[in-house]
């Protein structure tokens, strides 16, 4: 982290930024804080014992967490349908009022439907280290926001429709090459923005 200070705003000199070496998933099992905020590195989900951060458990841990009005952010990125398919519904098993991000790849959970203000967000954007990182991740503005919004609940449960979970017990995923074969890329092309008007307040 010392290395990137440039790039991720000197985060380990923060007042409110405390590092843990530790298991994250044990943490989670084990605390009695809530948070904001919960999300993970980019893990890629193929990598053995990476089935223990994208399992219905797990996500569970996170869900029990949040604070009330927290979010859990989860990478999703572009990959074979049917492993695009798992991840999404587990966590649709979870977060049941998801939303989907950033052309598909970012998944939102949220403990009640998400709402978002343009009050709220441009009263963010006064403060100016709140700004300058929500300009370099291409958010300076409620309206880009928006833009970055790809679709709700229902558009994804009718994107993956029925099928299996990921569990601790079934890490599909660690074992790909047991998934079929000949899989194209998934095709986020079909998510729109659908739901919108129902997250956004004026």
């Amino acid at each position: 982290a010392r290395l990137f200070s440039h790039v991720n705003h000197d985060v380990l000199t923060r007042p409110n930024v405390h590092l843990r070496v530790s298991d994250g998933r044990n943490y989670l099992a084990l605390t009695t804080k809530r948070y904001d905020v919960i999300t993970a590195d980019i893990i890629q989900p193929e990598h053995a014992g990476a089935g223990l951060v994208y399992s219905r458990e797990y996500f569970t841990l996170a869900r029990h967490a949040l604070k009330d009005d927290g979010v859990m952010l989860q990478w999703i990125g572009h990959r074979p349908k049917v492993e695009y398919d798992l991840i999404m519904r587990t966590f649709l098993s979870v977060f049941p009022d998801a939303t989907l991000w950033n052309g598909g790849t970012l998944m939102v959970g949220t403990r009640r439907p998400l709402t978002i203000s343009r009050a709220a967000y441009e009263r963010q954007l006064q403060d100016p280290q709140t700004y300058a990182a929500l300009a370099s991740a291409g958010l300076q503005s409620y309206d880009a926001l928006l833009g970055a919004y790809s679709g709700d609940a229902a558009a994804m449960r009718a994107f993956v429709g029925d099928g299996p979970l990921l569990t601790d017990d079934r890490p599909l995923l660690e074992y790909h090459r047991s998934l079929p074969r000949r899989q194209g890329q998934v095709d986020l092309s079909s998510f729109k923005g659908q739901g919108r008007e129902r997250i956004a307040v004026p």
